[in-house]
């Protein structure tokens, strides 16, 4: 069953150069997207694809997978398991550089019954699913690949122990299989720089590495300095290129409720704190590549944590020393019509672009907090997105002579085909609408499209229709333009992407 999804663009061109927020699926279940122990998001610079995986909320034990380019010019979603073997939980989606990947654990009788997999081909097509193994006990299956093909399944089981299996990379051939740890907690795993880390920790922090799925490391420590009575909230890590592990973590000090991100980069050396503000933040992802190394996490906006009313925006801070020093945090989200929850990060950063990929949802019949109803409410359906972050120190080319605000702008769909709609709020009660002009502006600063705003309301919300063409009704070709409603001295600005057709 294919599904095309609609796409919706909110951009700046201000020093973040451009905030993307995509629909891909429209029937997705919450609990997706709940803990950051699973990855529902993976990109593969190699291949230059994301693959997203989501829990679908209406058959609420299937799954769908979504296939996005880099280039964000097409979504293919996909239901891609029924039920073969049982309800379906957590799924994790890895992107190889000849398949792609997921895998999942699934239920019988009420239980966790045993752990999963699918592969499937760029090219097209998905494999049927196969069962890893049918008498564990995983609530947990997260799966990722060694640079030569082999793949390593990290299984969490009820009674907290860490198991392994891996296979080769047609999922047919059975290598191996074993424990890691018994009595242990999860923190994170990943591969990357040809080997594969696992941390996990009981009373201290631990890890094993491996370099083919078969022969481990022995046990060791990781030692993270922290003041006071901390406790560690939700955890991930990732691998830089070279191999080296940054951990990040939220906490709070038993004296200080309020939630702080950390990265810890190097054993025993004090980790470096990530948020600037006393505002609740919390639920941090990390993804790395070449020298960066990002950080995206939710931070409350109104101070409401704990109620359905708390909003969130997620705010992301990058790294040009491989996770060591951190810039100050940018807020992705603050223009969203709706309310964001649960981020991940994809693993891997986009280095030719310089942007990285997350996935987040967001409930369709109202704004309460996805984190809230999944603890104390009853999650309806919602809507995953995939999100697009920009390095945040890269510039690009501005319009001038413009205060570069974006108040009250959108623009949906976005990216467009034929026809995209421009929707605007006008506040400042010392205008009236013949003060105000909308234009279309092509990357060269030269104005292709004026509309008239006559039948416009102050104080109400407009909407422009913008088929595409300029001012003597010609198409124009495809390419990023600039949308700018102008008020007086101030300036409200977007950017649009026009497809072909």
């Amino acid at each position: 069953m294919n599904k095309f999804m609609s796409i919706l663009l909110l951009g700046t061109s201000t020093m973040l150069a451009q905030n993307i927020h995509i629909c891909v699926d429209s029937s997705a279940n919450s609990y997706t997207l709940w803990t950051q122990m699973h990855e529902c998001i993976s990109f593969n610079q190699n291949v230059d694809m994301i693959l997203i995986t989501n829990r679908n909320f209406l058959v609420s034990n299937e799954l769908d997978a979504s296939f996005i380019p880099g280039d964000l010019s097409y979504i293919n979603t996909e239901l891609v398991y029924q039920q073969e073997f049982g309800p379906a939980r957590y799924p994790t989606a890895f992107a190889g550089a000849n398949n792609l990947y997921l895998s999942f654990p699934y239920l019988a009788l009420g239980g966790w019954r045993g752990m999963a997999a699918i592969r499937g081909s760029w090219s097209g097509g998905m494999y049927p699913p196969i069962s890893l193994s049918d008498s564990t006990s995983a609530h947990k299956v997260i799966g990722k690949q060694f640079p030569n093909g082999r793949v390593l399944f990290i299984g969490l089981t009820t009674n907290n122990s860490i198991i392994y299996q891996t296979w080769d990379s047609t999922l047919t051939v059975f290598i191996d299989s074993g424990t890691i740890a018994t009595d242990a907690y999860y923190w994170g795993y990943d591969i990357n720089g040809g080997r594969a880390y696992v941390f996990y920790w009981d009373t201290i922090l631990h890890y094993q590495t491996t370099t083919d799925g078969v022969n481990w490391s022995p046990q060791y420590n990781w030692t993270i300095p922290l003041p006071g009575s901390v406790t560690v909230n939700f955890t991930q890590m990732a691998l830089t290129d070279n191999g080296k592990p940054r951990l990040v973590f939220d906490a709070y000090d038993q004296t200080d409720s309020t939630y702080r991100i950390y990265v810890s980069h190097t054993s025993g050396e004090p980790p470096a704190l990530i948020t600037v503000s006393d505002t609740i933040c919390f639920y941090p992802t990390i993804a790395t590549g070449g020298n960066y190394c990002a950080v995206l996490y939710s931070r409350s906006r109104n101070n409401q944590f704990g109620l359905p009313s708390n909003w969130w925006d997620f705010y992301i801070a990058w790294s040009q020393d491989t996770g060591i020093t951190w810039t100050q945090p940018v807020n992705c989200t603050q223009f969203l019509p709706y309310n964001p929850g649960l981020p991940q990060l994809a693993k891997r950063i986009d280095t030719q672009r310089m942007r990285a990929y997350y996935v987040y949802l967001a409930h369709i019949h109202n704004n309460e907090d996805p984190y809230w109803t999944i603890l104390f409410g009853n999650p309806p359906q919602s809507r995953i997105y995939l999100g697009c972050a920009s390095l945040s120190e890269i510039e690009e080319k501005q319009i001038p002579h413009f205060a570069l605000q974006i108040p009250h702008l959108a623009v949906y769909p976005n990216p467009f085909n034929r026809k995209t709609e421009i929707r605007f709020t006008i506040h400042d009660p010392g205008y009236r609408i013949h003060d105000i002009n909308l234009k279309i502006y092509d990357v060269s600063g030269r104005i292709v499209k004026s509309f008239n705003l006559e039948s416009c309301i102050m104080y109400h919300e407009s909407v422009i229709s913008w088929d595409g063409t300029d001012d003597s009704g010609r198409r124009l070709p495809p390419g990023v333009y600039f949308v700018c409603l102008k008020n007086g001295s101030l300036s409200a600005i977007g950017k649009i992407i026009k497809l072909g057709g």
